[in-house]
């Protein structure tokens, strides 16, 4: 009788000790899934923010890649208008010098006063109601001085007051823009 009391406390403690350690078990799957959930969402979450990271980066490259490149041809469009201007100017300079006379007499044509001086490059001759004169410091241009007034007739003044609407038909003209 004894002998079946100890097995039954022995049998009870077996059963107690399986349950202890299958509650133990279940405890500990329990709380290492909450674990490797929680490693799993820090993980993710780091992830994300690297990602982040590294998308910020890559889009920084790009943007500043599409920056370099909108300079250089922004630099190859100003370098290709400039020839396109030196070529105007060239132009205009040989017709203002192979027409000057007749672009003078207009200009002075529409002048009531009488004490007007002309002032031309050197080696020009005009032949106009008014006084001419020659100066070695005039190339390409002309002016009509009055005692109220002057006007300074050069590619400079021209391109002073036309530029930008230069520079936007060349513009449309060679980049459809």
């Amino acid at each position: 009788m004894i002998e079946k009391l100890i097995n039954k406390l022995i049998e009870e403690a077996k059963k107690k000790g399986e349950k202890i350690i299958e509650e133990g078990k279940k405890e500990f799957e329990k709380k290492l899934k909450i674990e490797i959930d929680k490693l799993n969402s820090e993980f993710e979450e780091k992830l994300k923010i690297e990602k982040k990271k590294i998308d910020f980066e890559v889009e920084k490259e790009i943007l500043n890649f599409k920056i370099e490149n909108e300079k250089e041809i922004l630099a190859f469009k100003n370098k290709i208008v400039e020839k396109v201007i030196n070529k105007i100017e060239k132009k205009f300079n040989e017709f203002l010098n192979e027409n000057m006379e007749k672009i003078v007499e207009k200009f002075v044509s529409s002048i009531d006063e009488k004490e007007v001086e002309i002032y031309v490059p050197e080696g020009k001759k005009i032949n106009t109601k008014y006084e001419v004169k020659t100066d070695e410091n005039i190339k390409d241009s002309f002016i009509i001085k009055s005692k109220n007034w002057e006007i300074y007739f050069s590619w400079e003044y021209v391109k002073n007051i036309f530029e930008e609407l230069i520079k936007e038909e060349i513009n449309k003209t060679l980049f459809n823009e």
